[in-house]
Parts: C-alpha cells; sequence; structure tokens
C-alpha cells in the first residue's frame, strides 16, 4: 500500500515484546540479528552460548546480547550481525562503521543501546 516496512527490534531477554521500532523508509534494506539468548545453557558450571568466537573456540563472552544490521544483501545482513557480536560493543560498531551500505544497533547486558554512525535514521 506503499507505506514503509516496520521492523521490530526484539527485547533479548524478553522475546515477546519488542524495544525499537525500524523503518525501512521505503529503501530496499535487508535486516538480519544475531544474539546470544535463545540458544544457550549450563554445561556444568559452564555457561555457553552458540555463537562461537573463532579467535577462542569457545562460546562468545562480552556485554553483548545481541545485533541488528541493515545493509543492502541479506548475506551481508547475517555475517555482519554475528562478526559485530563476536567483536563486542566497541570493535563491532567500528567494523560496521567501515562497511559500505551497512548500520547496526548492539543491545547489552543492561539493554543499553550503540549505534553505528547512521543507524539512528533507520529508527522511530
Amino acid at each position: 500500500n506503499g507505506e514503509s516496512w516496520k521492523i521490530g527490534v526484539q527485547n533479548p531477554l524478553d522475546l515477546a515484546s519488542d524495544l525499537k521500532t525500524l523503518d525501512a523508509k521505503g529503501k530496499n534494506i535487508a535486516v538480519a540479528t544475531s544474539g546470544i539468548t535463545k540458544r544457550k545453557g549450563m554445561n556444568g558450571s559452564v555457561e555457553w552460548n552458540h555463537i562461537i568466537d573463532p579467535r577462542t573456540g569457545l562460546s562468545v563472552k562480552n556485554n553483548l546480547l545481541a545485533v541488528t544490521v541493515i545493509s543492502d544483501k541479506v548475506y551481508k545482513s547475517d555475517v555482519f550481525a554475528k562478526t559485530a557480536l563476536i567483536l563486542g560493543e566497541k570493535e563491532g560498531i567500528d567494523f560496521i562503521n567501515k562497511q559500505e551500505s551497512a548500520e547496526c544497533v548492539a543491545i547489552d547486558k543492561d539493554l543499553n543501546f550503540y549505534f553505528s554512525k547512521n543507524a539512528k535514521e533507520y529508527f522511530v
């Protein structure tokens, strides 16, 4: 009907609710989110999640719970979201800022938001 797509960004601590709304603003965009709160558990006293940091071979461990990436291709959004999540808030945002046609919002364990340089233009 000519209206722009609106996409909810889930609360990683309450998957039934959204924290932000992303507005495609009539652009052809691809969105992907990577997070550590859905597939996780304990192995004895060791907490694990399904995102593996290739630098350590272990589950990612930093302050981030989820990263949502907006780009021009779905495969880029997916790979960039996982990469930014693994790198953590500072390095992850820096990584996204260096990519052409990509923006992101990262959410930490205290539900603080970290935006790439132009990401706020997509959020209402």
